[in-house]
């Protein structure tokens, strides 16, 4: 590797200590050039294939400019904000964005500033959900619940058990058994919905909102909405680059099942997604030309729709997910052009 500024030992520990992390990493320079980087990351870059990628898949990583293999915008906005906190007493500074590339696959890269003059940054890449963080919370959810639930289950059924084997038992008696299935009813119901909550706090700590390029959103929601629907997808992309901070991962999902929704009642055959910004939101919108009307009561009903996420044991709803990317959704005639559900964002 192109180690200028550091010696053979110091190279060498870094690259053990690279190699050791779970995550592809990159090392960049000053200048946003790639220093060092271990195995798995050059593994992530050739499985995602940037669609902006320069000149294809790269070979050789070291004294690669990293906006070559990454989106340059997203890019620069995770470069520019990370060093914003250098110094909080909470984290080190780091910054989060997300690129798509082929298949409609994401890679999640997260930008930390080390403090070190001769290389500032420190990129950390992995698939979108390819943390052990939604399974170990998964795990611990289901087993807490279980704990939970043997005791009061068992008390419940020994004195349903003890009603039905002797119902010429006194009326006294019959009354305390019916007591005990209250009680532990109601410690059933208290630990579930404490369960509930904690594994909920988790989740919601572990999913976070990442710099997506515009383009690249439009990207993956085509891809998911053909997989759903199975018919071509057309996409209009904004001619100036914008910039989002989304969980490309629950936004997608949502705007997929409520898209599904809409086909269904209005049986169009043809989309289009489109974005347009101005200075403090991006407008997307899903245009039909066909079927009948969608009312606004309509979409109400869809939004508190259940939305079940592969990545969670538990429901959310839709308007969750768009409440979290602080969205707002209607549906609106397009003047000789049909009808499109339009999704307001805050942009960057």
């Amino acid at each position: 590797m192109d180690s200028a500024g550091f010696s053979s030992v110091h190279g060498a520990l870094l690259q053990a200590l690279l190699e050791a992390l779970p995550e592809g990493a990159l090392v960049l320079t000053p200048d946003a050039r790639v220093l060092a980087h271990n195995e798995r990351a050059h593994a992530l870059l050739q499985w995602v294939r940037p669609a902006k990628a320069q000149g294809g898949a790269v070979e050789e990583l070291e004294g690669v400019a990293a906006t070559t293999l990454l989106d340059a915008h997203v890019l620069h906005e995770a470069l520019s904000e990370a060093p914003a906190s250098v110094g909080d007493e909470a984290e080190p500074a780091h910054a989060s964005l997300a690129v798509t590339g082929r298949e409609g696959r994401v890679l999640r890269v997260q930008a930390r500033h080390t403090g070190d003059a001769q290389a500032p940054w420190l990129l950390l890449m992995e698939r979108s959900g390819d943390t052990d963080g939604p399974r170990r919370a998964r795990e611990h959810f289901l087993r807490t619940l279980t704990e939970g639930m043997r005791g009061p289950l068992a008390n419940v059924r020994a004195a349903i058990e003890t009603i039905t084997t002797y119902p010429t038992m006194e009326p006294a008696v019959e009354e305390q058994f019916k007591q005990i299935i209250l009680e532990q009813s109601v410690t059933l119901s208290a630990h579930l919905d404490r369960t509930l909550e904690e594994y909920s706090r988790q989740l919601k700590s572990q999913r976070k909102r990442d710099v997506m390029v515009a383009s690249d959103l439009l990207a993956l929601l085509r891809t998911a909405l053909q997989h759903e629907l199975g018919f071509m997808v057309h996409t209009t992309v904004p001619e100036q680059p914008v910039r989002l901070r989304i969980d490309p991962y629950t936004l997608v999902q949502a705007l997929v099942h409520l898209a599904g929704l809409i086909e269904n009642a209005a049986r169009f055959t043809e989309l289009t997604c489109a974005l347009r910004a101005s200075d403090t939101a991006a407008l997307l919108t899903l245009e039909w030309a066909e079927g009948e009307a969608i009312t606004e009561d309509r979409l109400e009903r869809w939004l508190t729709q259940q939305l079940p996420l592969e990545v969670s044991v538990v429901t959310t709803t839709v308007q969750e997910v768009l409440d979290w990317h602080q969205a707002a959704v209607a549906i609106l005639p397009l003047e000789g052009r049909g009808t499109a559900l339009q999704v307001q964002l805050p942009c960057l």
